[in-house]
């Protein structure tokens, strides 16, 4: 097939991840689409990924923290407690409860350094086999929000922006091609949008010419 050309309409869906804590990102329209950055890859070679580590480093680093400054609380408390002397069944039951939570402190700081696959935990590897042309990972985005208003007072801009990184290798965004949105619509809990596709805009050999027979798609 000649794609010299050839109008095609791109659908895209933006759906929130079900059950996913007290702050699932909601998308409420879609107002922008792109594509671009012809590669061509091989058959034999493995797929692109974006999938980066930078923003996993920085969660753990808070949360690694938070947990250290929990545990050298509970030691001074556990500590008081042993030292004190004719000790009430109350101060008894708090250190039981203490010495429970130092225990469950330290299996959190275990998880968030290596958590087990399908964790759900940040940076967990994947417990499945995805589908053809998706990516293996998913790539870690931390915000930084203030807990009392959301606000993001620690956000970065330009180079520094929150997934600035994560992208395909052989990406640049010169290269990319803004699509006229035909339709926009919500179905159900999905955002959508149509969009307007012609491949002859990335001027490319790739794409603008009639596909050799060995490298078409068969059934």
């Amino acid at each position: 097939m000649n794609s010299s050309g050839h109008s095609r309409r791109v659908l895209v869906r933006v759906r929130p991840v079900a059950n996913s804590g007290t702050l699932p990102l909601i998308c409420e329209s879609i107002t922008s689409l792109a594509i671009g950055c012809v590669c061509v890859r091989s058959r034999l070679q493995k797929g692109l990924d974006s999938y980066q580590e930078e923003d996993l480093t920085v969660l753990r680093d808070h949360w690694s923290k938070a947990l250290a400054r929990r545990k050298k609380y509970l030691d001074e408390q556990i500590q008081k407690l042993i030292n004190k002397q004719d000790k009430s069944e109350a101060d008894s039951e708090r250190e039981r409860a203490l010495i429970e939570q130092w225990v469950c402190l330290t299996e959190e700081r275990n998880a968030v350094l290596v958590p087990s696959p399908g964790s759900n935990i940040p940076g967990a590897p994947a417990d499945w086999l995805p589908p053809a042309n998706l990516e293996e990972h998913t790539p870690v985005l931390f915000l930084d929000l203030n807990a009392d208003d959301m606000s993001a007072p620690n956000a970065k801009e330009g180079l520094q922006a929150v997934g600035i990184n994560s992208i395909l290798p052989k990406e640049h965004s010169t290269d990319y091609v803004q699509l006229p949105i035909i339709k926009s619509y919500t179905d159900k809990d999905t955002v959508c949008a149509f969009a307007s596709w012609d491949s002859s805009l990335h001027d490319s050999v790739h794409l603008n010419r009639i596909t050799p027979a060995n490298e078409r798609k068969k059934g």
